[in-house]
């Protein structure tokens, strides 16, 4: 039996638990694999489009290679409590212990042998292109964090809205819920990748890492799949991500270009008074009614905001907490829709919620990332 620390094994599969993915298009995305080799305990999950491996040094020349459902093993690691557990293996099952319990898993098989889980295959000659940066593993937990959650209850009228856009500088997400996350400082080697939604939330592993280093691949074919290969001190994480040519397709300038030019009032508004204002309003202001929700503006005067419904003639006052630049004898008329308004809100977590605006395009919600509603052209009646 190979003795382990439970707290160091807990801590990697807590990570990787986000990499699980039981279904029945691809039943090996619920596996994980366990191996040693030369000192190393090596923990595999993968699926189509990404391969994630974490290594753990033990002091044993114990031989272990077992590939077993992923789920039990995880909750049982993170229900026990001892300082040490003990793992073998045999032709059949991977053994778990520690001095008052153990547990048995069945090994899963194929063709008569331990089924291993691989990384996906690529064409090494093909991929010409090769951009490397060494990236904050917080800038890479914040797409997880924070643009992956523009993805949950969204609403797609385009392809191109269930990926999430990554470069040097920050990344984007564009559905209903529009999100500029910029990292705190760009970084030197340009790329561009397109994420899809498992693909962000895996991002999450990193959160902490002082440094990972990102390497991307990409062909001269532009409709090959471009490959990112990221990796810490800790763990590694390849991806299959999208062809340049579909990266080609993401609208990050027009995005960006919302949140910028003259958009530096601030109005600082305690959130709860605002979301029961909105409440009240979303009565009348049914969220999926467009007809109704293209009508709706927000009015900001020199210590108020006026939520109006136009169509049926229902406002709110807010006051706000404080201000930043607003003119006292001029008034700033935003036509949105409530339902947008709502959605982005729902991700601000602080008491006063800071929106800027002024630029004509769209107001934005300033946190830790800037959250887009964008200004509807047609003129409330």
């Amino acid at each position: 039996m190979l003795d382990i620390k439970l707290k160091e094994i807990k801590d990697i599969l807590s990570k990787i638990a986000v990499g699980i993915d039981k279904s029945d298009i691809n039943p090996s995305a619920g596996y994980i694999e366990i191996q040693t080799d030369n000192g190393v305990m090596s923990i595999k999950v993968a699926n189509n489009d990404y391969f994630l491996i974490s290594p753990i040094s033990v002091d044993s020349d114990e031989s272990i290679h077992a590939t077993i459902l992923a789920d039990k093993f995880i909750n049982i690691i993170s229900k026990l409590s001892k300082e040490t557990i003990s793992l073998g293996s045999d032709d059949n099952a991977l053994t778990l212990k520690t001095n008052t319990s153990q547990y048995v898993f069945p090994i899963v098989k194929k063709n008569g042998a331990v089924a291993t889980i691989n990384e996906f295959a690529y064409d090494d000659a093909e991929y010409t292109n090769h951009v490397v940066n060494v990236m904050n593993g917080n800038d890479l937990a914040s797409i997880a964090e924070s643009n992956a959650q523009g993805l949950v209850e969204a609403t797609f009228t385009k392809e191109i809205q269930q990926f999430i856009y990554v470069d040097n500088v920050g990344a984007l997400t564009f559905t209903d819920n529009i999100y500029i996350n910029n990292f705190d400082t760009p970084y030197d080697n340009e790329f561009k990748i397109l994420l899809n939604a498992t693909q962000s939330r895996l991002l999450k592993i990193f959160d902490g890492a002082k440094e990972v280093t990102v390497d991307i691949y990409s062909s001269n074919d532009d409709f090959k799949n471009v490959v990112v290969e990221m990796k810490s001190n800790d763990i590694s994480l390849s991806l299959l991500t999208q062809s340049t040519n579909k990266i080609a397709m993401f609208p990050d300038e027009k995005i960006r270009n919302l949140s910028l030019g003259d958009i530096n009032r601030h109005a600082i508004i305690n959130k709860s008074d605002f979301d029961k204002a909105l409440s009240r309003l979303m009565v009348f202001d049914k969220k999926f009614d467009k007809a109704i929700l293209d009508y709706s503006k927000l009015v900001f005067k020199s210590n108020h905001v006026e939520l109006i419904s136009v169509k049926n003639h229902n406002y709110e006052i807010v006051a706000y907490s404080s201000s930043e630049n607003i003119d006292n004898d001029n008034s700033y008329e935003a036509i949105i829709r409530f339902g947008d308004l709502v959605n982005q809100l729902k991700a601000v977590t602080t008491p006063n919620v800071d929106i800027s605006f002024g630029n004509g395009k769209a107001i934005v919600i300033n946190s830790d990332i800037k959250q887009i509603v964008p200004e509807i052209k047609a003129k409330a009646k």
